[in-house]
């Protein structure tokens, strides 16, 4: 949806997504929260940190080396059964280490998104809860915030954004309200569009939302994080080899 409204004048773009500058009144806003559903990012809420330590020490490749390190003691060889041991455990805890990080990781991208943010609806200024927020939505930016959800800017005055969480780019970006000319491959080679996660650092404008939650780029970038799939260590390959 960036794409094809940063593609349109102004006006076009609020009538693309069926709004206006006064914003939507709250019965509007209540059925298309009811349609998209809550601005939140997806989240892949795995078992506790204790029951992924435990996992880890007791895959079948660990037991068959519990197995073997209670043989090795039963076997009067107590050093062969305390590195058996002692290999277990190293394995278990990187490799829950490495879990833990990749966790952390999608966690820290959601505490990108603020807990509120400003909007007009039926022509009031009004504070709701970020994830209250629906496509058509008219948000209200201003130096210091936090921007929730992906929108096409509908006036600017002076808007400056960072947007080195996405691009990694370290200046401010100005934001205007021009639609794109030519061809737009990504919304954020265009300038009329502000993304969630990023914030502004200077000046003040209004902007449509075009998306949230998981369709924001933010949404798609954790959603990717969380689907990575995680490669066993070097260490748990050979210790699964050596088995």
């Amino acid at each position: 949806m960036q794409v094809e409204v940063a593609l349109l004048s102004v006006d076009d773009a609020l009538a693309r997504l069926e709004t206006r500058r006064e914003g939507l009144s709250m019965e509007e806003a209540s059925v298309r929260l009811g349609r998209v559903g809550p601005n939140v990012l997806p989240s892949t809420r795995g078992p506790g940190l204790a029951r992924q330590l435990v996992a880890q020490l007791t895959h079948f490749f660990a037991l068959m080396l519990w197995v073997a390190a209670a043989l090795a003691f039963v076997g009067d060889l107590p050093e062969l059964g305390v590195a058996i041991i002692v290999v277990v455990i190293v394995n278990g805890a990187f490799s829950f280490i490495q879990e833990y990080r990749a966790e952390r990781a999608v966690h820290a991208l959601t505490l990108l998104l603020p807990d509120t943010a400003v909007v007009r609806r039926g022509g009031r200024k009004l504070s709701i809860a970020a994830a209250d927020l629906v496509p058509g939505d008219i948000v209200l930016l201003r130096e210091g915030d936090r921007i929730s959800a992906d929108a096409r800017v509908v006036a600017s005055s002076e808007l400056k954004v960072d947007m080195s969480a996405l691009t990694g780019e370290s200046e401010p970006i100005p934001r205007m309200t021009s639609r794109h000319h030519g061809e737009l491959g990504d919304a954020l080679d265009s300038s009329n569009v502000v993304f969630a996660g990023t914030f502004v650092t200077s000046g003040s404008g209004t902007a449509v939302v075009t998306d949230t939650g998981a369709a924001t780029r933010l949404g798609n970038i954790t959603e990717l994080t969380a689907g990575v799939v995680r490669r066993p260590t070097p260490l748990r390959v050979e210790m699964n080899r050596v088995v």
